[in-house]
């Protein structure tokens, strides 16, 4: 019914303060839930293993709008994958780095998170060298076909740029993912940054910033350092952060060494014992 006018007054004489919307006015009295987020459809268009496909490759990779380049960790970066990050590049294709095999590194390898944390720093960093040789052969190669054109030079704009800026991975840009599709995960920075922070009632755009690089967390203070000369021994926070509680799981579970849930020679047993600086009960209680 239509709302009561002047003519036909309310039967309560007394106003509402805050009128509730009723179904003549246009509001639905049964809001539906907001739409699922858009699916992602995955096609894998290349993988080692096979015979040479890459016209087939081509052909796949113009259709596609973004890639998941896919980097064994302990194998590195091998000459397929400089082969479809090449592909890639050439498409105009935004990629994302994904560091499979995580696992294989505390089972295998039984590194400790620390030199784990140093091994995947080595694959991005030997990704992004191929990367920028990319970007550089085809700067170089548009210079000499351009060499008396300035305003083919000039007309490049910024979003080349930005296209450019997209092929450098850093796991605090979020274009970097670290996985083990063996046990069914992966994770990126964002996600441990939001753990943290609930715990340590720190910003998690701080935490995130922070969980990769040459950074130290005070487990007194609860503040982040940057890794200096005074403190060149301390952990990385990615390591002490990520690795360490996900090594410990592995540790729990009968997968790794010793070193794998204590972060160095002063772990413990199979139970993942205390650390070389003698703060057990504080670490338990920062990573429970």
């Amino acid at each position: 019914n239509p709302s009561p006018s002047p003519s036909n007054p309310s039967p309560s004489s007394s106003p509402s303060p805050s009128p509730s919307p009723s179904p003549s006015a246009g509001a639905d009295p049964n809001p539906s839930p907001p739409p699922p987020p858009e699916p992602y459809l995955i096609n894998l268009i290349d993988s080692p293993g096979h015979i040479d496909f890459s016209s087939d490759v081509g052909t796949a990779t113009r259709l596609c709008d973004g890639a998941i380049v896919v980097v064994d960790v302990i194998e590195g970066v091998c000459i397929q994958t400089q082969a479809v990050l090449r592909q890639a590049w050439r498409e105009r294709i935004a990629p994302l780095l994904v560091l499979n095999k995580i696992d294989r590194l505390a089972g295998e390898l039984q590194l400790s998170p620390p030199e784990a944390h140093a091994r995947l720093r080595r694959v991005v960093e030997n990704v992004n060298a191929v990367c920028a040789a990319l970007i550089a052969n085809e700067e170089m190669e548009q210079q000499h076909a351009d060499e008396g054109g300035e305003g083919a030079a000039a007309g490049e704009g910024g979003g080349v740029t930005t296209f450019k800026a997209l092929w450098e991975f850093d796991p605090v840009k979020g274009n970097v993912v670290f996985a083990s599709a063996f046990d069914g995960f992966g994770f990126g920075l964002v996600r441990f940054a939001r753990l943290w922070s609930r715990k340590l009632g720190l910003k998690p755009q701080v935490l995130r910033q922070t969980l990769w690089g040459d950074f130290t967390m005070n487990s007194k203070t609860k503040k982040c350092l940057r890794i200096g000369p005074q403190n060149a021994d301390a952990p990385t926070m990615f390591s002490t952060m990520v690795l360490q509680p996900i090594w410990a799981i592995y540790d729990a579970a009968g997968v790794g060494g010793d070193q794998a849930a204590g972060g160095g020679d002063g772990g413990g047993g199979a139970g993942g014992g205390g650390n070389a600086d003698g703060n057990n009960d504080e670490d338990e209680d920062m990573y429970s």
